[in-house]
C-alpha cells in the first residue's frame, strides 16, 4: 500500500515536471513570436511615418534614412506570422490582424493620393487639363489618408501594448519574470 502511494506520488511529480517543461517550451516560442511581431510593427510604423512625412532633409541624409529603412533586416514575415498563429492568444491575433488591416488601408489611401498628384502633375506639364482632380478631390484624398494614418497608429499602439501585456501576464502566471 505504501509502495503504491509512493509510485503514485512519483508519477504525479513526473507529470507535473513534464507539464512544466512543456509550458517552458511553449513560453519560449510565444515570447519569440511576440518579439518578432513587435519588431515588425515598430518597423512598419517607423517606415510609414518616414515615407509619408511632409518634410525632407538634405539629399545625403535623406538617402541614408531611405537606405536604413529599406535595408533593415526583419524576421521573415511568413515565419513570424506562422509562429504568431501557432502560439499567440486570440486577443493578440485579433489586435495584430486589426493593425495589419489598418496598415493596408494606409497603403491604399497613399496610392490613391499619389495617383491623383501624378495625374495633376502630368496635366500641368502636358497642358491637357481634362480629368485633372480639383482642389476638393485632392483635399479629400489627403483627409482620407490622414484618417487612415490615425486609425493605423491607433491600431498599432494596442497591438504593441496587448503583446507586451500578454508577455507580462504569461510571465506572471508561469512564474517567469520578463520585462
Amino acid at each position: 500500500m505504501a509502495t503504491e502511494r509512493t509510485v503514485e506520488a512519483g508519477t504525479a511529480d513526473n507529470r507535473a515536471t513534464l507539464a512544466a517543461a512543456r509550458e517552458d517550451r511553449l513560453w519560449e516560442k510565444r515570447a519569440a513570436a511576440y518579439e518578432e511581431t513587435l519588431t515588425g510593427l515598430l518597423h512598419r510604423q517607423a517606415q510609414r511615418d518616414f515615407n509619408l512625412r511632409k518634410y525632407r532633409v538634405d539629399g545625403e541624409e535623406e538617402q541614408k534614412l531611405k537606405e536604413f529603412y529599406e535595408n533593415y533586416e526583419l524576421p521573415g514575415v511568413f515565419e513570424t506570422q506562422g509562429r504568431l498563429v501557432a502560439y499567440a492568444s486570440d486577443a493578440v491575433m485579433d489586435t495584430f490582424n486589426a493593425s495589419r488591416g489598418a496598415h493596408a488601408k494606409v497603403r491604399v489611401q497613399s496610392s490613391h493620393r499619389a495617383a491623383l498628384k501624378e495625374t495633376a502633375f502630368i496635366a500641368q506639364h502636358s497642358g491637357r487639363f481634362e480629368g485633372v482632380p480639383d482642389a476638393e478631390t485632392m483635399l479629400d484624398a489627403q483627409r482620407q489618408l490622414d484618417n487612415a494614418l490615425e486609425a493605423a497608429d491607433a491600431a498599432t499602439v494596442p497591438a504593441k501594448r496587448r503583446s507586451i501585456w500578454q508577455v507580462r501576464y504569461e510571465s506572471a502566471s508561469t512564474g517567469r519574470a520578463r520585462d
